[in-house]
């Protein structure tokens, strides 16, 4: 199957209905997130995106540390990578899906991990967030939060 014979499939599976705009992208929302999937056809890959959240203004250094930590090898990511939108200072994921062979099942599962793992990452990004607002000292972050990704 191609990409945007999958991303329809998986539509279809949830009763939506997602049409490909002119640059092969479409979302839709799951849970607290918009997810955003864009057919890669000449990679024959599909990249899943989505806005995990805004973190605070002021003494990001341990947060952007623990994430470049959990992007090596992607640690702590599902396959994952964690950055930072430029525009709008958001964090965000992004996980490439290589298409070839695959079908509708083993994409809804890679696009369930995907929104499992933007969960984990939204939750670290709002605790920061809100130790920030609320101690006058920077906040600690949590390895164990993101302990189940790098089980095997």
């Amino acid at each position: 199957m191609y990409g945007d014979e999958l991303i329809k499939a998986f539509a279809k599976n949830l009763g939506l209905e997602l049409e490909l705009d002119d640059s092969g992208s479409c979302t839709f929302a799951s849970d607290d997130f918009t997810i955003t999937f864009t057919d890669l056809r000449e990679l024959e890959s599909i990249a899943l995106t989505a806005d995990i959240g805004l973190p605070p203004p002021e003494k990001l250094e341990k947060l952007y540390k623990f994430m470049l930590e959990a992007n090596y090898l992607f640690n702590a990511t599902s396959g994952a990578t964690l950055s930072i939108n430029a525009d709008s200072g958001h964090v965000a994921l992004c996980s490439i899906f290589a298409y070839r062979g695959a079908d509708a099942d083993v994409f809804a599962h890679a696009v369930e991990r995907f929104v499992n793992t933007c969960e984990s990452w939204s939750k670290i990004v709002a605790q920061y967030r809100y130790g920030v607002e609320t101690s006058q000292n920077e906040p600690e972050v949590n390895s164990q939060q993101v302990e189940f990704m790098v089980r095997v």
